[in-house]
Order: C-alpha cells, then sequence, then structure tokens
C-alpha cells in the first residue's frame, strides 16, 4: 500500500479561483483497475490558498485499488 499526498498552491499573483480535478480510473481494461471515485474536486482556490488531495494505492495481485479525497 502507498500514500501520495499532493499539495496544490494557488500563486499570490493569480487574479480569480481555480479548481483541481483529479479523474478516477477506468474500470476496464487490463488489469483490472478500481477506485472510490470518479473525480475528486478541490474547492476553489484564491491567491495564497493552499489544498491537499490524498491518493492511496493498493495492489492485491490482480486489481488496482485507489482510494482519494480532497482535504484542507
Amino acid at each position: 500500500q502507498y500514500t501520495l499526498i499532493i499539495q496544490l498552491v494557488s500563486s499570490s499573483g493569480s487574479v480569480g479561483s481555480a479548481t483541481w480535478v483529479f479523474n478516477g480510473p477506468s474500470v476496464t481494461g487490463p488489469p483490472p483497475q478500481k477506485s472510490n471515485f470518479t473525480t475528486i474536486s478541490t474547492p476553489a482556490m484564491t491567491p495564497g490558498t493552499t489544498r491537499y488531495v490524498v491518493l492511496t494505492f493498493v495492489f492485491d495481485g490482480v486489481n488496482y485499488f485507489i482510494s482519494g479525497s480532497n482535504f484542507t
């Protein structure tokens, strides 16, 4: 099992807001892949905002399972 935490930081010079979207893997095609999400979206980000996305990867010998969520 592996866990990856991604830190997203909005530049202090940016204008407006940004939303990051991570797409889940397809459930078809070899090897079988499964996830607990279709997409993970972070809330809108204004200048200087930090958001985090956590992804956990598990391989059971046949399937890859990916769990993910966002947090601030």
